[in-house]
């Protein structure tokens, strides 16, 4: 299996002159957890986080307890100046191509300790792999083996009756 088949195509990413409010706002909006961030250009030059934007904004982690759903940032917190991506973005993210193993995308994320790799062909940013994707390729190969097994199984006693 390779990181094409279990990556998201075509991911919401924010420019790297976008303000901080914008790229948290964005990740609130759906459901992320991080962004990649695109120069001028649409070239990949990092990648951003909540835990990035929530301690650029002065905001508190979220509590295990408080675990609905976010909604709008309260702009009132926000601080007076405009922070900008590109100051609490991390530069030069490990990338992955679409050809990759999954299984190596799985090793470059534990021993990074990241929860996400973009997926480039070329230069061109063409999915995000996360480990969200992996847990759900890894429900659907055990899930399949399980069936297989199953099958065997039965084979085998009709095969011994």
């Amino acid at each position: 299996m390779h990181v094409a088949d279990i990556m998201t195509s075509a991911p919401v990413t924010i420019e790297q002159g976008a303000s901080v409010t914008r790229a948290f706002q964005l990740m609130l909006d759906n459901e992320y957890q991080q962004l990649p961030v695109l120069s001028e250009r649409g070239h990949l030059v990092g990648v951003i986080h909540q835990r990035d934007c929530r301690c650029a904004l002065g905001l508190p982690e979220p509590r295990a307890a408080n675990c609905g759903p976010e909604t709008a940032i309260d702009t009132r917190i926000s601080p007076p100046k405009t922070l900008w991506v590109q100051h609490y973005m991390q530069p030069a993210p490990i990338v992955v191509e679409p050809e990759t193993p999954v299984h190596e995308a799985a090793r470059l994320m534990t021993t990074h300790h990241v929860r996400a790799l973009p997926v480039m062909r070329g230069e061109t940013l063409v999915g995000i792999v996360t480990v969200s994707d992996l847990l759900i390729a890894f429900m659907r190969l055990l899930r399949s083996s399980e069936t297989h097994t199953d099958k065997i199984d039965v084979s085998k006693r009709w095969r011994m009756a």
